[in-house]
């Protein structure tokens, strides 16, 4: 099955749907193994939850409940999104691996965003090295996999993995970063060859004001895709998973991501200018 990027985008969103979202929403976050078995539980009682503006535990986060309330209901009614499989959660990287039981040779990989002090360190140490302990733990995830055919996304720290990934693993053939950092100029020079076959796989969608994905230098081939997100957030919530979305709210006090006239969540186009340069082209 063939996703498209902003469906692969949806499924980011769940690397940081954690307890404190289904403790806001009243659910528990039980094993699962599948998309529908992990979201089936957040109904629309516990959607209401999320959507109440007098809950203190629904804005533990950047995302918010209302936000989430729309996310989980998108990702819900996309029956190519609710149909697959969870084959593999792993804290450790993060990473969630995703498996559509009627393509059993494709997989598509999710990567959160910095968890953790160790990560913030792996961040200031990829300023000036090619390959990060952090990096190395994606690309080790990735080779591991019992996939040939590998979609990779991430957003932010794990949109830089999944960079990484796509450049030094043959496994990956396509890439979905959501305002992922750039490399280093020793990471370009030692990986060049690499990225000349590779580079084009890449596509980094950054939005309008992010102050992440401006770091160092864009993967040279890549396409780098400003989006005018959710324009009432600015600072850190703007580098928000969530903010790629304009949200709306329905006459039943339901909130949604603003779609197309197909029903697909509907990425604006930005204007800012980039100010990422391009090395070796």
């Amino acid at each position: 099955m063939y996703l498209t990027d902003e469906q692969i985008m949806l499924l980011e969103q769940l690397t940081y749907l954690t307890d404190d979202v289904a403790d806001a929403a009243g659910v528990l976050l039980g094993p699962y193994d599948s998309v529908e078995n992990l979201l089936q539980q957040f109904d629309d009682d516990a959607l209401q939850r999320l959507e109440d503006p007098g809950n203190p535990d629904s804005t533990k986060d950047y995302t918010g409940g209302k936000k989430w309330a729309a996310i989980i209901r998108q990702i819900k009614s996309d029956p190519d999104l609710y149909s697959l499989d969870i084959v593999n959660k792993d804290d450790s990287v993060p990473a969630i691996c995703f498996n559509d039981p009627d393509d059993p040779e494709h997989a598509v990989v999710v990567f959160r965003g910095t968890s953790g002090k160790d990560e913030w360190i792996d961040n200031a140490i990829g300023l000036g090295v090619s390959d990060t302990e952090r990096q190395k733990v994606a690309l080790d995830y990735i080779e591991n996999l019992p996939y040939d055919s590998i979609t990779v996304a991430g957003h932010s720290k794990g949109g830089n993995k999944a960079q990484y990934v796509t450049v030094l693993s043959d496994k990956v053939d396509r890439c979905i970063s959501m305002d992922g950092q750039g490399f280093s100029q020793e990471f370009i020079d030692k990986y060049y060859a690499e990225i000349q076959k590779k580079g084009h796989c890449i596509k980094n969608y950054y939005l309008e004001g992010d102050f992440v994905s401006i770091l160092m230098f864009p993967v040279p081939g890549s396409d780098q895709i400003c989006i005018d997100g959710d324009d009432s957030v600015i600072g850190a919530e703007n580098h928000a998973t969530s903010s790629f979305y304009q949200f709306w709210q329905d006459e039943e006090g339901r909130w949604h991501i603003r779609c197309d006239a197909d029903g697909n969540t509907a990425l604006i186009p930005g204007t800012r200018e980039d100010s990422m340069v391009y090395l070796h082209e």
